[in-house]
């Protein structure tokens, strides 16, 4: 049986692959495809229970999910877009999960340029609850930045897994399939299954103003004692439903400066 894991990065569209996962989750699993639970498990928010869901020491969860799978099923589906981050040990912690239950193991990856990662990441920030602004966003784009630095991040895993399992791809979308993403992980995926999956599916962005006015929001939940959640999470939703689109976007000085900075990391191979 075959694993194929996703690791991140974080906010290239990693949330758009859990939910083509989900919404075909029924097409995939009738040809032979298992998603896993771990897909349930959130962001940063959910990454120490993501890890102890590989703890062989606190439970045995990866046992109990595979072993007993339908005899059809042929490949396992894990994704999460904190994959790429975790630390070494609990790389090793994994590799020998998979090593004891896959017989071959596929690493994807999508990685997008760090401008990109700047841009998309204020929106992520702000749907979180922050209320940075954008301009200390980008400062914070440097390649001090441990987010930003793709290398470094990949070789953790490069380190104990062959370079030949590996597939990483750039998410911009002259490199992808149909110029999107999730076409492209789909098509990759199953060729000859990829004109029944249902890739139509928009998850909400944030245009300029959904941002300013979720930051605006932010900043005044922020100030108050009381934290009324219902209230906060109905304003969330009228922002966003009213605001999707494009958020702000880099000006050519700011590309020009990123780019320098990382011209080194980005050239090697």
């Amino acid at each position: 049986m075959k694993a194929i894991l996703n690791i991140g990065i974080e906010t290239t569209e990693n949330s758009d692959l859990k939910s083509f996962l989900l919404i075909n989750k029924s097409l995939l699993e009738k040809n032979g495809y298992y998603i896993s639970k771990a897909i349930n498990i959130e962001g940063h928010q959910g990454l120490l229970s993501f890890l102890s869901y590989w703890d062989k020491k606190k439970d045995d969860h990866l046992k109990q999910e595979f072993v007993s799978l339908p005899s059809h099923i042929h490949t396992v589906i894990l994704t999460n877009e904190n994959f790429h981050s975790i630390p070494l040990t609990k790389i090793e912690d994994i590799k020998q999960s998979l090593n004891d239950l896959f017989t071959k193991i596929e690493i994807t990856c999508y990685i997008s340029s760090q401008q990109s990662l700047c841009t998309s990441s204020y929106s992520t920030l702000l749907k979180k609850g922050s209320s940075i602004s954008f301009i200390e966003n980008f400062n914070k784009c440097s390649p001090s930045n441990n987010i930003y630095q793709y290398y470094n991040r990949l070789q953790r895993w490069n380190h104990l897994f062959n370079k030949s399992v590996f597939k990483v791809r750039l998410s911009t979308p002259r490199f992808l399939y149909k110029n999107n993403l999730v076409d492209d992980f789909a098509h990759a995926l199953n060729p000859e299954l990829y004109e029944q999956f249902n890739t139509s599916f928009n998850n909400r962005t944030l245009c300029h103003t959904g941002q300013l006015l979720l930051r605006i929001l932010n900043i005044v939940t922020h100030s108050k004692e009381l934290n009324r959640v219902a209230v906060i999470n109905l304003y969330k939703e009228i922002i966003l439903g009213f605001s999707n689109g494009k958020g702000q976007t880099l000006k050519p000085k700011m590309i020009r400066e990123i780019n320098k900075n990382f011209k080194f990391i980005n050239e090697k191979e």
